[in-house]
């Protein structure tokens, strides 16, 4: 935001490639999970097949994303990523969590035809 209460123009911070990557199949939470200040986002992305993948994108300066990072996955079978809900727990420079907040949706995803 800018001085004048106004916003700076929009950019763009991270694309997946056409076909790579599906709004619908994910859901996401965002908070500061690295200590530094700036705003991330956990993504929880469930493909077609079963599979589930937890992806990191860390909040950047200029107030964009880096690329997404694998953080975590499951076989398929092994998590429902339907019945999941997101929830966070922001941490301060010393990692002590602030109180977690319920966010995310809880509708179920829909396939995803690219």
């Amino acid at each position: 935001m800018k001085a004048d209460a106004t916003f700076n123009a929009s950019f763009g911070s991270w694309k997946s490639g056409n076909g790579n990557w599906c709004w619908n199949e994910s859901k996401h939470v965002t908070g500061d999970f690295n200590g530094d200040g700036r705003d991330d986002m956990l993504a929880l992305y469930g493909h077609g097949n079963g599979s589930v993948e937890m992806y990191t994108l860390l909040g950047k300066a200029d107030g964009g994303f880096a690329a997404p990072v694998r953080s975590w996955n499951r076989a398929a079978g092994i998590w429902d990523c339907n019945r999941s809900k997101l929830t966070r727990a922001t941490t301060t420079a010393t990692a002590e969590p602030t109180p977690p907040s319920s966010t995310g949706s809880t509708t179920a995803a829909r396939p995803c035809t690219p």
